[in-house]
């Protein structure tokens, strides 16, 4: 891999890096997908406690005339039904993701690295 010439003020904020393998961007994407992907699944072991926060609030706001404790009691049971759901849907999503990614990243070829020593370079 080499770095390109960077130039000040040019359109491009840092330096681009070049690779020999073709595969490079794509395997750098869903490299970069997949960490994302495994830091979400473990972020939602448990629904977060902002969405939990936000689904009560909307439960708190619906106020009928004459609601009594079997509505509030209803809508409540309604509340966790859905968090539940939420919870299970995105995990769902992301383990099909990260198998999805998985699969896209087997398929990249992957070159040999020779490791050089760097003494040997100096002389």
């Amino acid at each position: 891999m080499t770095a390109a010439v960077y130039e000040p003020g040019s359109a491009h904020p840092r330096p681009d890096f070049a690779s020999d393998n073709s595969d490079f961007r794509a395997l750098v994407k869903h490299t970069n997908a997949g960490a994302r992907l495994c830091l979400v699944d473990s972020n939602w072991e448990a629904l977060p406690g902002s969405v939990h926060k936000a689904i009560d609030k909307v439960t708190e706001s619906i106020r009928p005339p004459l609601a009594d404790s079997e509505f509030h009691s209803s809508i409540q049971r309604a509340a966790e039904i859905f968090k539940t759901s939420i919870q299970r849907q995105l995990k769902e999503h992301v383990t099909s993701k990260k198998a999805w990614t998985a699969n896209q990243i087997a398929t990249y070829t992957v070159p040999i690295v020779t490791v050089v020593d760097d003494a040997s370079i100096l002389g």
